[in-house]
């Protein structure tokens, strides 16, 4: 059975992921509309992503390895 506290943090994980992208995407057009050049903006913009990207699926990672980790624990505690 999934951990509800855990689903919870899935969830916070994902929403600051979506508010990350929406102020990244608030800098990018912002510099667009103040003349930036396009080329430099969109490597920013695409680095930026990336990275978000990046420690969202790490956090999502250690979300999975915690639940991993309660199971067994619950686990061994049952087979005793």
């Amino acid at each position: 059975m999934a951990n509800p506290d855990n689903l919870h943090e899935e969830r916070l994980i994902m929403a600051a992921y979506d508010e990350r992208i929406r102020d990244l995407f608030k800098v990018f057009a912002e510099g667009i509309a103040q003349g930036e050049p396009e080329r430099a903006s969109q490597d920013r913009f695409r680095r930026a992503m990336r990275f978000a990207k990046q420690a969202r699926n790490l956090a999502l990672l250690v979300v999975q390895q915690e639940k991993a980790g309660q199971a067994e624990a619950a686990a061994g505690q049952a087979a005793e």
